[in-house]
């Protein structure tokens, strides 16, 4: 389930306020959103909060390149990873927009 899924699924839960708090904590733990964001803006911020962390990732590894302590070589296979993982949540939001 991606994270879209479990954030609709806890507003269609939360919708229903005749839901016990019981059965809706067994809900998300059986489709394992205990720590999903559970508002569009939080989902948005924690989504901010991995880019900005993939982009300082990718920043100081670059240093260490720059600086001489990994070789180009090296520096290339540790940020092609980061790269990915930069653009698969670009696309991500990419499909919210729109």
């Amino acid at each position: 389930m991606t994270n879209d899924q479990k954030l609709l699924t806890e507003q269609w839960v939360q919708a229903y306020k005749k839901v016990p708090e019981k059965s809706v904590e067994k809900i998300k733990q059986e489709v394992n959103m205990s720590f999903t964001a559970t508002t569009i803006t939080e989902h948005y911020l924690n989504e901010g909060k991995i880019k900005g962390k993939i982009e300082g990732k990718i920043e100081n590894i670059e240093e260490l390149y720059r600086f001489g302590i990994l070789s180009k070589e090296q520096m290339e296979k540790m940020i092609e990873p980061l790269k990915q993982q930069l653009q698969s949540l670009e696309s991500s939001e990419k499909k919210h927009i729109h």
